[in-house]
């Protein structure tokens, strides 16, 4: 349920951010791409880093085995969205130079407090900065769960 909150707020977030300007950091795809490639470059890295120590320790100690995997999959499931996110926002910024003829794009929509230029580009720019945010979340429960697997690692190693 505190996931769902966080998601909620993010999608806010992101389409403030989207309102605001169109092109800022959060849905500026040519600094996006290289930021979340390189995050995931991190991801696995240190997950190949991680992983050759905790298969000699829980061949050792099979106390923590399930904690271990469990850890492991998180891992692993921060790293496969990190990278469908990147691949999401690539087929996105795509789409931004891609004009479909069926569709009117309606231009210039005042609300009084923000302009909107282009609605097509508001959609699209809102979508890339929720998928940057969400790789940022991504990234977080990685190092999260890292953490949490070396410090399980010191206190077998001690024992």
């Amino acid at each position: 349920m505190k996931k769902i909150y966080i998601y909620l707020i993010i999608l806010i977030l992101s389409i403030c951010f989207s309102i605001c300007n169109n092109n800022n950091i959060t849905n500026n795809s040519e600094l996006i791409i290289p930021i979340i490639l390189t995050l995931l470059g991190l991801c696995l890295t240190s997950y190949i880093f991680i992983c050759s120590p905790i298969g000699s320790t829980v061949s050792k100690n099979k106390k923590l085995k399930n904690s271990a995997i469990n850890l492991l999959s998180k891992l692993e499931e921060d790293i496969k969205t990190i990278f469908f996110i990147s691949l999401i926002i690539i087929l996105l910024t795509i789409m931004k130079d891609i004009n479909f003829v069926f569709i009117k794009d309606p231009l210039e929509i005042d609300f009084g407090l923000f302009v909107i230029k282009s609605f097509k580009l508001f959609i699209l720019n809102s979508m890339i900065s929720y998928c940057f945010m969400l790789s940022l979340v991504g990234f977080y429960d990685f190092i999260i769960a890292s953490f949490k697997i070396t410090k399980g690692l010191l206190f077998i190693d001690n024992e």
